[in-house]
Formats: C-alpha cells, structure tokens, sequence
C-alpha cells in the first residue's frame, strides 16, 4: 500500500471517534437528528483541530493563533 502523507485525523481514528460519540445515542427517535448532527460537529472539530496542528507545526512561524 502507498504512504501517503495524512493531514487531520486518519480514517481509523475518525471511525473510532465516531463510535465514541454514538455511544450515548438517544432513544427517543425524535432526537436522533439532533443527536446526528451533534456528532457530526464534534467530530469535524476534532480533525479542524488535528489540521491546525500539523499547520502549526509545518509554520511555526506563522503559528500564532492557529492552534
């Protein structure tokens, strides 16, 4: 398999993510589509912060404010 260089979160931890936040799903089916897009958010937050990451780290000297 090709290395490829991987920016934000791997598929892997994306996944492992996700099954974190769909732990607590609701059981009321009314509250699902809320519940779906609290996870979405949380999960694109947690890879906009792994991004931010490896941008603070290719330019550090531009860091400030990134992370």
């Amino acid at each position: 398999m090709n290395e490829r260089p991987t920016y934000g979160l791997s598929r892997r931890e994306l996944e492992q993510e996700m099954r974190w936040q769909l732990r607590k799903a609701p059981r009321n089916a009314s509250d699902l589509p809320v519940f779906i897009g609290e996870v979405i958010v949380n999960i694109i937050d947690k890879n906009n912060a792994a991004l931010a990451e490896v941008l603070a780290a290719q330019h550090p000297d531009e860091a400030d404010g990134i992370v």
